[in-house]
């Protein structure tokens, strides 16, 4: 207790902010949040008051609360299985970590701290559920709060092992997929009594107390090279949330790559140097299942927007930017490494216009099958079928390029010069930094939106979108000769 007492009393003194400022920066997060909700329920409000239209999917917009719900929880326990359920921060590392204190006396007082940002985020997720389903507000806010801390126990018991804890990712990409399963099957959204709520909290606060002893018990155990590794993922984090680098963030998040068998990918024949790129930018998105589970979440995400029985085309047209573009970039992980680390790209007897050709092969011909099943159910939705498949067919070769623009985008500092706004100050540049590749998606896209507003694939939008995308594809190959 003495080392962590001298270490709150060094933290103190180094400090140059306030209990003012701390409280000044949550109320402009609150407040951003609560307007960016207002800013999202006009809409989402007016387009419930629509009628909808016939279709032979349709899924209840109460399941779509109940996926949000789950989703956001899934991810919230991911995210603290990613920088680790039990972590220290650089300068505890250094400190702790070689002292002969007792380690569960060290480590205590942080997995409390995880146990309390778990409860009160996994209150809040309960809090939305519940007004989503008029459920029992305190019942439904408790059980999630003890959902999510059992669950960060439950990482803590497998931290001793040094294993990566896989479910929470599972979980992440299984969520959407169970509400894709939940269109073909109508289902009424569960509605559950308060007796039965209460009964799933004593059983979730029984669960929590016996895993929270348990996780108190291997405290002791978590070896120093994990609590090492965490500070370091934790210490990317801080830096790359500070310096608005969604980059560096990304990658303070990955997870080693899982090797594949040899023969895995026997069919893809390396013959020449484009072939060559293709073939490496394929085992990586192979060996990546985090970018596999992006593209199918991305897919699940557009399918259940399109299949509620309140439909919106504008709300439909936002969804698939954002999920197609998220979809894009899982696909273009090596033209980012190869922005980074250029090397083995000049070492290729290929100029710069035909080495971002061969970058834009596997893009294409995943987003070949992604943006088909994506337009295809809205396609089931407006009764045209073909054509809106047709369409998505033939805008893949835009979301390539928006994704490779955005790879090989040139890494800036941002400027000095911010902009205030209700959710804090934002750099005046930042708009143009993670504007590029999306504005590409988003003008060349413009027949394919016309199209879901519609609701109708004409003939002559589906050749305006064959020559958007010639017209992107060939901006984006030859845009690396230029400076």
């Amino acid at each position: 207790m003495s080392l962590r007492r001298l270490t709150r009393l060094l933290i103190n003194r180094n400090a140059s902010g306030t209990w003012g400022d701390l409280t000044a920066d949550i109320y402009n997060a609150l407040l951003g949040v609560v307007i960016l909700i207002a800013m999202l329920w006009i809409p989402l409000q007016r387009a419930s008051e629509a009628p909808g239209s016939a279709a032979p999917l349709r899924l209840d917009p109460e399941w779509l609360v109940v996926i949000g719900c789950a989703w956001a929880l899934s991810l919230l326990v991911a995210l603290m299985s990613r920088i680790g359920p039990v972590a220290l921060t650089s300068a505890q590392s250094r400190w702790w970590l070689p002292s002969l204190e007792d380690r569960a006396g060290l480590l205590a007082p942080v997995l409390w701290m995880r146990w309390g940002v778990a409860a009160a985020a996994g209150g809040a997720i309960g809090l939305l559920l519940s007004v989503g389903l008029a459920m029992p507000v305190v019942t439904t806010i408790v059980s999630a709060s003890l959902l999510s801390t059992a669950a960060v126990s439950l990482l803590v018991l497998r931290q001793p092992s040094r294993r990566d804890s896989l479910w929470p990712d599972v979980l992440v990409a299984v969520v959407p997929v169970v509400g894709v399963v939940l269109v073909t099957a109508p289902i009424p959204a569960p509605t559950l009594s308060s007796d039965l709520l209460v009964a799933v909290a004593v059983l979730l606060a029984l669960t929590l107390g016996v895993s929270a002893l348990g996780a108190l018990r291997a405290l002791p155990r978590i070896h120093d090279g994990d609590l090492a590794r965490a500070a370091r993922t934790a210490g990317q984090l801080g830096s790359a949330v500070l310096e608005l680098n969604a980059r560096e963030f990304s990658r303070a998040l990955e997870r080693p790559a899982r090797r594949t068998s040899r023969h895995s990918l026997s069919f893809v024949r390396v013959r020449g140097p484009m072939r060559a790129i293709a073939a490496a930018d394929t085992t990586r998105l192979a060996r990546s299942p985090r970018h596999l589970a992006q593209i199918a979440v991305a897919v699940a995400a557009v399918v259940i927007t399109a299949s509620l029985s309140v439909y919106s085309p504008v709300v439909t047209v936002l969804v698939l930017i954002v999920a197609g573009y998220g979809a894009a970039l899982a696909t273009a992980e090596g033209p980012r490494r190869a922005q980074l680390s250029p090397a083995l790209d000049s070492l290729l007897p290929l100029s710069a216009a035909r080495t971002r050709a061969a970058r834009l092969i596997l893009p294409s011909a995943a987003m070949a099958i992604a943006a088909t099943a994506m337009t295809a159910i809205i396609g089931l939705r407006a009764g045209e079928l073909t054509g809106f498949a047709l369409l998505g067919l033939i805008g893949a070769p835009v979301w390539a390029a928006a994704a490779l623009r955005g790879a090989y985008r040139e890494q800036r500092q941002l400027s000095g010069v911010v902009v205030p706004t209700p959710m804090g100050a934002f750099p005046a540049d930042a708009a143009q930094v993670f504007g590029t590749g999306i504005d590409l998606a988003v003008f060349a896209l413009i027949p394919t939106w016309i199209a879901v507003l519609l609701s109708t694939a004409t003939w002559q939008l589906t050749l305006a979108q064959a020559a958007c995308s010639a017209l992107a594809t060939w901006l984006v190959v030859h845009a690396a000769g230029r400076r």
